[in-house]
């Protein structure tokens, strides 16, 4: 999606501000969350949405070659 997402999870061990989990979401909290790391997250979240926008861009770029 074109806006970026954040996941809340109480499941997860730590937060998680890399690109691992980009397919399904662009930043992944610990709840509770600490507002440093909302903060943090909100930084990183735009710029993951970023990278996975241009990574789709780029796939279906080589998919209409592939199918030419």
């Amino acid at each position: 999606p074109n806006v970026p997402v954040i996941l809340v999870s109480w499941r997860v061990a730590r937060d998680d501000f890399g690109s691992e989990r980009l397919p399904l979401a662009d930043v992944t909290l610990r709840d509770p969350v600490a507002m440093a790391s909302l903060e943090a997250g909100l930084a990183f979240a735009a710029d993951n949405n970023r990278q996975w926008r241009q990574r789709c861009a780029s796939q279906r770029e080589s998919s209409a070659h592939e199918s030419e």
